[in-house]
C-alpha cells in the first residue's frame, strides 16, 4: 500500500485545498518523536531541518523516512488527525478495508445520471458483479424506490445513506450525481467512481476508473472492423479496470 505522504505534508503545511491552517512544527516534532524516539532524535530533525527550504518539504522528508514502516505511518498520521479528503486515494482504499472487515452489505449502491447510457452502463456494472464477485448485486437509485417519492432531496439522502460501498457514474460531471457525491464524501462512505476525463482537482485522490469506453451498440453498429476492435480493447480496458477497483473492497 502506498501512502501519500507529499499529500500528508500539503495538508500539514497548509497548502492542501481547501488550504487548511498550517499544523503546530513543535507538536508534529513531539508526536514523532514519541512515536519512535530513536528514529526521529533532535539530531535527525536538525538535519530535515537544514536540508529542506519549506514547511512543506520538512514534513514530507519526515514522514518520508517511514515509507517502509507502513504500520507506524498509518499510526502517526491517525494522530495527527489528517482529514478523510488529505489522505490519498490508496489510503482511504486501506481504511476502507480496515473498517468493511466482512460485514459489508450485499448490495452495492449505484449511482447514474438518467440519461440514454444509463442502462447500459448498469448492465456493464452488473454483468462485472455476476461474472467476478457474484454473491453482490448492483442496485440503481430510483426516486421512486426511496424517499417519500416527491421530494427529491429525501430520495437522494435515503439512497446515499443505504450501502456500505458505492459505484458513482460521473462520467459526464452531471450536477445531480455531484450532489449525491457530495453527500457521500460528507458521509464518509466508500465510493468508486466512474468518469470519462480528468476529475476535478478537489476528488482526484479518490478511487477512480476511466470510462474509456462501453459504448457497447456503437462496437456493433456501422462502423469499420478497425473502429470495432479498437472500441472493443477500450471497452476491455475499462472494464478490466473496474474490476480491479472493485477487487480491493471485496476481496
Amino acid at each position: 500500500m502506498k501512502i501519500e505522504t507529499n499529500r500528508v505534508a500539503a495538508y500539514l503545511a497548509g497548502n492542501f485545498p481547501p488550504y487548511y491552517e498550517e499544523y503546530d512544527k513543535i507538536e508534529f516534532i513531539l508526536i514523532l518523536s514519541g512515536r519512535s524516539p530513536k528514529i526521529f532524535s533532535q539530531e535527525k530533525f536538525n538535519l530535515i531541518e537544514k536540508h529542506t527550504d519549506s514547511l512543506q518539504k520538512f514534513y514530507a522528508s519526515a514522514l518520508n523516512i517511514l515509507k517502509n514502516e507502513e504500520r507506524l505511518l498509518v499510526e502517526i498520521i491517525e494522530e495527527l488527525n489528517i482529514p478523510f479528503e488529505a489522505r490519498g486515494s490508496d489510503f482511504v482504499q486501506s481504511k476502507v478495508k480496515e473498517n468493511k472487515i466482512e460485514d459489508i452489505t450485499k448490495d452495492i449502491g449505484f449511482i447514474t445520471p438518467f440519461d440514454d447510457e444509463k442502462e447500459e452502463m448498469e448492465e456493464v456494472v452488473s454483468n462485472i458483479l455476476n461474472d467476478d464477485f457474484p454473491e453482490y448485486s448492483l442496485t440503481a437509485c430510483s426516486l421512486k424506490e426511496d424517499g417519500d417519492g416527491k421530494i427529491l432531496w429525501n430520495s437522494i439522502k435515503d439512497f446515499s445513506e443505504k450501502y456500505d460501498l458505492y459505484i458513482v457514474d460521473f462520467r459526464d460531471k452531471n450536477l445531480n450525481v455531484a450532489i449525491e457525491l457530495g453527500y457521500i464524501l460528507a458521509l464518509e462512505k466508500p465510493f468508486i467512481l466512474i468518469v470519462s476525463e480528468d476529475l476535478p482537482s478537489d476528488i482526484n485522490g479518490f478511487i477512480y476508473v476511466k470510462k474509456e469506453q462501453v459504448n457497447v451498440s456503437a462496437i456493433n453498429g456501422d462502423i469499420t472492423d478497425d473502429q470495432k476492435k479498437e472500441l472493443k480493447e477500450k471497452s476491455e480496458k475499462f472494464q478490466n479496470n473496474l474490476k480491479e477497483k472493485l477487487d480491493r473492497f471485496l476481496t
